[in-house]
């Protein structure tokens, strides 16, 4: 019995020394292992004396298993997380992130520099899931100028401009107009004088400006309930026009075409027996003749000698109104006391030199015949004929005062 005792005594404490000297081939017989570093996760722990492995790597523990991306989140090919493991070294695995896959098959609308896009809107075919999508906000412009301040001479813009880098747009801003000089002496242009848009130093940029001369801006249309009949000038609708003599060619009071402009003045006439007259600058034709041609001299007084009239620029008046007082119905000369425009009478059948300055200045009145066709003037030639003038070929003549020939109303102011 005590000798069996003894045997397992012998076994066992070979058995506890078979957990310390291990027989291993180092060429040097029999090594007893000393261990080294504990095993950790990622590494094994090995014989300090051989470089065996004595303990395996124990391997992360706690992590997450490999899981498949989404349309929304990302995957990972590999185990990760955060190693549970007290001690571990490195206890955080990433793994190999898997990116998400993002939905397909829907609409998804690029921004523009002007326009948002979105990400995309409708059913995804990969998770089937409704999508909204998300505004993406519009890029705005690049590669403009900065808003910039005008200055005296230059425009400057309120807002960015220029052409765009990303869209080619070309970009306008807001234009604000170049400021001008401040502080010049300006001369307004009249209508007969020159202006100057300002001479001296400018009191926003110091630039010593000699200014630009602006033209005589003209008369504009004759406003002649102004009209001065001692001085023979009119002001036209230009404001602060101070007065000025009309020129051929301009509407008179009466609405026809002045022919005759003198600035020194002439001797009018106005009725059958006066020989002193009142001054008078100018004469204006109606711009057409009488509805129809006429005869000087009624039927009656064919051969009626017109005692006083006279050939002078003046005389046209009194030349008429010595017609009528002897034939009240001589066509020519009832035919222009007759007429009358803008509320105006003193119409009359012209002399013969102011017939003649009708004829030279006929074009500032309008259209007259091109060959033959003699127009009367009050003068008479004698008892049976009055002077005439022909407008095609500018013949002076006279004709037999019952002949038919074409009238023109004039009148004096």
């Amino acid at each position: 019995m005590k000798n069996t005792k003894k045997l397992w005594l012998a076994i066992a404490v070979i058995l506890a020394i078979g957990f310390v000297v291990t027989s291993c081939d180092n060429g040097e017989g029999a090594c007893t292992h000393t261990g080294g570093a504990a095993a950790t996760c990622t590494t094994a722990q090995t014989c300090t004396k051989c470089g065996n492995v004595m303990q395996g790597v124990l391997g992360h523990q706690g992590l997450t298993a490999a899981f498949a991306a989404t349309c929304t989140a990302a995957g990972n090919s590999e185990v990760s997380g955060t190693c549970t493991r007290s001690g571990c070294e490195q206890p955080e695995v990433i793994g190999t992130v898997i990116g998400a896959l993002g939905h397909q098959g829907v609409n998804a609308v690029a921004a523009t520099c002007t326009e948002d896009g979105n990400t995309g809107t409708g059913t995804c075919e990969r998770c089937e899931e409704v999508v909204a999508g998300t505004v993406i906000n519009a890029l705005g412009h690049q590669g403009l100028t900065a808003a910039f301040a005008a200055t005296c001479t230059a425009a400057g813009n309120s807002e960015v401009s220029g052409t765009c880098t990303r869209c080619e747009e070309v970009v306008a801003g807001v234009v604000i107009n170049a400021l001008g000089h401040q502080g010049l002496t300006a001369v307004a242009a009249t209508c007969i004088e020159d202006g100057d848009t300002g001479t001296g130093t400018c009191t926003r940029c110091e630039e010593t400006v000699t200014g630009t001369v602006i033209s005589a801006l003209g008369h504009a249309t004759w406003v002649w309930s102004t009209y001065n009949a001692t001085t023979g000038k009119v002001s036209c609708a230009h404001s602060g026009c101070t007065g000025d003599f009309a020129a051929l060619g301009d509407t008179g009071p009466g609405g026809g075409k002045i022919f005759y402009v003198t600035e020194t003045g002439f001797t009018h006439y106005e009725n059958a027996t006066d020989t002193t007259g009142v001054k008078r600058y100018y004469l204006e034709s109606t711009t057409a003749d009488t509805a129809t041609t006429l005869a000087w001299a009624s039927s009656d007084f064919a051969n009626t000698n017109i005692a006083g009239t006279n050939e002078h620029i003046g005389t046209g008046l009194r030349n008429t109104l010595l017609i009528l007082g002897i034939d009240a119905d001589a066509p020519a000369a009832l035919a222009c006391r007759n007429y009358s425009n803008n509320s105006l009478t003193d119409w009359f059948l012209p002399s013969r030199a102011e017939l003649i300055q009708l004829y030279t200045n006929r074009a500032y009145v309008g259209v007259f015949p091109v060959s033959g066709s003699s127009y009367w003037s009050s003068s008479q030639n004698n008892s049976t004929s009055a002077f005439t003038h022909v407008f095609g070929s500018g013949v002076g003549g006279n004709s037999n005062k019952i002949n038919a020939t074409r009238v023109r109303p004039i009148r004096a102011f």
